[in-house]
């Protein structure tokens, strides 16, 4: 029974019923009738688009007209991303719009973006009239395989790193790579650390996939043949962890697994290194770290590294010889994980990984030393 009447008072069971939709679909800004493909059989609702300033300059008349293809009302709202703008005033300022607006809870959001973008207008939905929709239209690398297939939606505050938040997924999720097009080298590498991160984890034949064809993907911007597997890959394995734990539950996840240091390094070097860029760096030390204690073998951290170089994205960074930095990175993600460690790393055994529990910054900085002797052979 979801209500259980005791001697002190009432028990209630109740379970929340989540359904949401990952489309794939190229060339979405070219579709004649959006609505065949955005809207999901109500009355066509009013629409406040949200969209990132570099993507509005590249394509902001393509957008308006396809927004007008709606036939129902509609504002526009851009947003220029960065982490010092990942804040409550941001996400304020989306939902002043809607409610000047006027919209209910039958109109919606659309965030149209990367990961700034889509944080923050699911954040303004989620709040928004206690639970408004939303779509998304990713326009990343690290969007495509990660940020909006999730139900998470998170800011910045108190100088933290996404330590407000909320889960709230999209109703609907557009994947279009063509958006790539206009992205440059680095920000393609980037997000390719996310898909590494799912190779690493889950799926091996995605790390040999980048092995061969990671370079490709960037220099074609994502137009080369083996660029629709490597996403298809990287997103179903995110959405079957989704499936099983969708507001994370269990505090041990491998998605997590490049995300311990990363954080703290992103805030602490004010954005300078990109999302991406600081998993990758967190994912090469969680690497040395399960090679000296046994889960995979010596030489893995270096044909990590390799991969790595390969795919244009950084080895290391000076902040992780800071034993203060690190013991303040480590304490701020203990606090998220229910104070426990939960440190994902990659391993031999027949799930791909483990968690280490017991890291010391000490260990941490001698691990440091090691990646740091390993970039600079490979350099």
């Amino acid at each position: 029974m979801p209500l259980h009447e005791h001697s002190e008072g009432w028990t209630i069971t109740a379970e929340q019923s989540v359904t949401y939709e990952v489309r794939v679909h190229p060339r979405i800004l070219d579709v004649p009738q959006p609505s065949a493909v955005m809207d999901d059989g109500r009355l066509p609702p009013r629409r406040l688009a949200v969209v990132d300033a570099q993507v509005w300059a590249l394509y902001g008349d393509r957008i308006d007209a396809w927004l007008a293809r709606f036939d129902a009302p509609y504002r526009v709202l851009t947003v220029t991303a960065g982490e010092t703008r990942k804040t409550r005033a941001s996400v304020d300022e989306i939902q002043r719009m809607a409610i000047d607006m006027g919209l209910s809870r039958r109109d919606e959001l659309v965030g149209i973006g990367g990961g700034f973008t889509i944080d923050l207008v699911g954040l303004a939905a989620s709040e928004l009239r206690c639970g408004t929709p939303y779509t998304l239209i990713p326009t990343t690398v690290v969007g495509l395989v990660d940020a909006s297939v999730g139900p998470k939606r998170v800011i910045n505050q108190l100088g933290r790193k996404n330590l407000l938040g909320t889960y709230h997924p999209a109703r609907l999720i557009v994947l279009d790579t063509t958006f790539l097009g206009t992205l440059d080298a680095r920000g393609l590498a980037a997000g390719l650390a996310e898909v590494k991160k799912v190779g690493e984890m889950v799926d091996p034949g995605l790390v040999n996939l980048l092995d061969r064809h990671g370079a490709d993907l960037i220099t074609s911007a994502f137009t080369h043949p083996a660029s629709t597997e490597v996403v298809q890959r990287a997103v179903r394995s995110h959405l079957e962890h989704f499936a099983e734990d969708l507001r994370e539950r269990e505090l041990r996840r491998w998605p997590s697994y490049g995300h311990t240091v990363s954080p703290a390094l992103e805030m602490e070097t004010r954005g300078a290194v990109l999302h991406g860029e600081a998993v990758n760096i967190c994912s090469l030390l969680s690497s040395v770290l399960a090679a000296r204690r046994g889960h995979v073998d010596a030489e893995y951290p270096t044909r990590m590294a390799r991969l790595s170089r390969r795919l244009r994205l950084p080895l290391h960074h000076e902040l992780l010889h800071e034993p203060a930095f690190l013991e303040q990175a480590l304490g701020g993600v203990i606090l998220t994980r229910g104070g426990q460690q939960h440190w994902p790393v990659p391993s031999t055994d027949p799930l791909g990984h483990a968690f280490i529990e017991d890291a010391t910054p000490g260990e941490l900085v001698a691990a440091s030393e090691h990646l740091r002797a390993l970039a600079r052979e490979l350099t």
